[in-house]
């Protein structure tokens, strides 16, 4: 996230930016009623999940994705920016070209992002999809359930920062880059 912003909006330390991990959607509004109570101009970004009754517009200083999570919502705007490849690389020099996703891994993940799977990988329904094969295949639904799981069970810092250095300023998803902005003109 840090990588995001600056490339958005300009060097964190310049515009006096600081940025906190609430681990957990629970901790958002609290940590922001407090941040708030102290005169600290803050925005908060927060998972739509499927139970989030609001949608994109900014409540209060709290934005939500537009998607269910923020790999979701990463995922969905490099496919439609053609950039998948991206994400693939970075995968690449986390891992090495043996890296899998399970089947079942990729089965969780169109469960959890309502994707059907069952029509969408027939042809690859064996115990694991190699990063190759995926990559060399013409089916976009395919390689996104591919990544998503692969996020979804690779969560370390140190590939979010790889992430935040290579997406580019228009690569950042929508939501983040409004919130962003929005940030910077308080």
């Amino acid at each position: 996230m840090p990588g995001w912003i600056s490339k958005c909006i300009g060097d964190l330390d310049d515009l006096g930016i600081s940025v906190v991990k609430a681990d957990g959607k629970e901790s958002v509004e609290p940590l922001k009623k407090v941040l708030d109570a102290f005169n600290i101009k803050t925005i908060a970004i927060k998972d739509k999940d499927d139970n989030t009754k609001t949608t994109k517009n900014e409540i209060d200083g709290i934005f939500y994705t537009d998607k269910k999570d923020l790999e979701h919502e990463l995922v969905e705007h490099l496919s439609s920016e053609g950039s998948l490849d991206l994400l693939f690389e970075i995968v690449e020099e986390f891992s090495n070209n043996k890296t899998v996703v399970s089947y079942e891994n990729i089965k969780k993940a169109g469960e959890k992002y309502s994707i059907d799977v069952e029509n969408t990988i027939n042809d690859f329904k064996k115990e694991k999809v190699d990063l190759e094969t995926v990559r060399r295949c013409n089916d976009e639904i395919l390689k996104k359930l591919w990544l998503l799981a692969w996020l979804n069970t690779n969560k370390r810092i140190s590939i979010w920062q790889e992430i935040g250095q290579r997406v580019t300023p228009e690569l950042v998803p929508n939501t983040y880059r409004e919130a962003f902005e929005n940030l910077k003109q308080k």
